[in-house]
């Protein structure tokens, strides 16, 4: 059973695409809205380098250098919460990856909602979205996903 209206699913969803164009990664960003029960938003996140790393655009388009350093969307969102993340549920704009996942099942998280994404943008996560949607599974996580790709609804407005 989904803990949020398919409305207030999409609200939360569209807040997260927002939050996403925060990112510096030429390769596209990613958000994250953690939202309590209430319908409140209690942390937010993209992914980006740690604060103390500037944002140089040689390291954001050097694969080999970002990969270590880049913080996910989910990551950052559990750690700018301003309240404890125990029943929460989070919206992102790509499934959480394994790492993550067990992250948002540690920090007690119960519901995660997300778009579909275009496979060919994120083949190299393909094996990591399996693992994660299994974890998930595993720990009672509500999974769910909403709406259609950004670039596919960006697509049909054309």
């Amino acid at each position: 059973m989904a803990r949020f209206s398919p409305n207030w699913a999409d609200r939360f969803l569209r807040l997260a695409e927002e939050i996403a164009t925060w990112s510096k990664d030429p390769k596209g960003g990613v958000g994250a809205v953690l939202v309590d029960e209430r319908k409140r938003v209690i942390g937010l996140g993209f992914n980006g380098f740690p604060d103390r790393i500037p944002d140089d655009p040689a390291l954001l388009n050097d694969q080999a250098a970002k990969l270590p350093r880049m913080i996910h969307a989910e990551v950052n969102a559990v750690l700018n919460a301003t309240v404890s993340v125990q029943g929460a549920s989070l919206f992102t704009t790509l499934a959480p990856c394994a790492e993550c996942a067990k992250l948002l099942i540690q920090a007690g998280v119960v519901a995660v909602y997300r778009r579909p994404h275009p496979e060919h943008r994120h083949r190299r996560w393909v094996e990591s979205f399996e693992i994660a949607e299994t974890i998930l599974k595993e720990a009672g996580v509500e999974t769910e996903t909403i709406g259609t790709a950004p670039e596919s609804r960006a697509a049909a407005a054309e």
